[in-house]
């Protein structure tokens, strides 16, 4: 890439990390807003849980063993996107098992990777990974769509949120590595771990595909790995989102935040 290139893409991302903020939800108004994004998103939107019609909030038995991120537009405040990491281990060294690993056995189908024989310490898994369908759709599919958060839109390039994915899952990456947890699993659709490839995640299938709110399987990628062969397009907003987080994690006290509630 030619060093104009590079000024280009720098440019983008820098652009890009002046109109949104990526913050660890530690305490409990930022989970609460996560909950409530994945609520609108795999509640109202897309219809994979019930409705919460009391707290409209999204949760599971995962939460509490997980590190959460949330992305809002800095002007606002709105919450437009999430995610989490959930660990194989908890802040007190107990063993707990991660979200792929239950569907797969319920399932009765098996995961083709001696997970068993990894250091559970450095297992983790991403999921939850939530958009509202406006910004998905780079604002075509205004069914859903909040005042706010169309007037949001209007003041920012298309590209800046369909972007937002892709940032979702290099900071998914750097959690991983931030938090040690070097071998990771997800529940995804194939098609999706054809789209993360072309940015440099190349996610192994270690599962047969099955019906899972969609066809899923299970994919594994090592973290050390993936950093090393992320595209030189997205290397620098990889890189400033790592260093942003990291700050975070170590100033809440590494994993110390994992199941704790404050």
């Amino acid at each position: 890439m030619s060093s104009e290139g590079r000024q280009d893409g720098e440019t983008s991302n820098n652009r890009f990390l002046r109109k949104f903020n990526f913050l660890l939800a530690t305490n409990e108004r930022d989970r609460a807003r996560v909950f409530s994004l994945r609520h609108r998103v795999f509640c109202e939107e897309l219809g994979f849980f019930s409705l919460d019609l009391a707290d409209r909030l999204e949760q599971d038995a995962f939460d509490a063993n997980s590190l959460h991120c949330l992305v809002e537009h800095r002007d606002t405040g709105l919450a437009i996107g999430c995610l989490r990491v959930v660990m194989a281990l908890d802040s007190m060294g107990r063993a707990s098992i991660l979200p792929v690993e239950k569907h797969c056995r319920d399932l009765g189908v098996a995961i083709d990777l001696e997970v068993g024989e990894l250091n559970r310490k450095s297992l983790c898994e991403i999921s939850r990974v939530a958009i509202p369908r406006f910004f998905r759709s780079g604002g075509k599919d205004e069914s859903l769509a909040t005042e706010l958060e169309k007037w949001v839109f209007s003041q920012h390039e298309r590209q800046d949120f369909l972007m937002t994915g892709v940032a979702l899952n290099l900071c998914a990456t750097a959690l991983s590595g931030i938090s040690e947890r070097y071998h990771v699993l997800a529940m995804i659709e194939p098609r999706f771990q054809r789209l993360l490839a072309r940015v440099g995640l190349r996610f192994e299938q270690v599962s047969p595909t099955v019906e899972l709110l969609g066809l899923r399987a299970a994919f594994y990628i090592n973290q050390q790995r993936a950093e090393g062969e992320l595209r030189q397009t997205v290397r620098p907003l990889y890189e400033a989102l790592r260093d942003d987080l990291k700050a975070q994690y170590i100033l809440e006290g590494g994993g110390s935040q994992i199941g704790a509630s404050r």
